[in-house]
């Protein structure tokens, strides 16, 4: 497999690109209902700068897939 897309096959960058932000997605679930169980805290506070952080993380990496994808 290689490092570009093709006609038939997404590339390795492209398919890296997508896993980082499913798993990232699913951290940011996981992180979005433990903040919705706490009372307001700093842990609660912690958790919801952690799930701005992984948001900002996950746009930044959508954007690099998207300019990968156009180039």
């Amino acid at each position: 497999m290689g490092l570009r897309n093709t006609t038939e096959r997404w590339g390795a960058v492209s398919q890296l690109l997508h896993w980082l932000i499913v798993g990232l997605l699913i951290v940011q679930v996981t992180l979005a209902e433990m903040a919705d169980e706490l009372p307001v805290g700093v842990k609660k506070l912690t958790i919801l700068a952690r799930h701005k952080s992984f948001g900002i993380t996950i746009l930044a990496l959508a954007l690099l897939r998207l300019a990968w994808r156009l180039r």
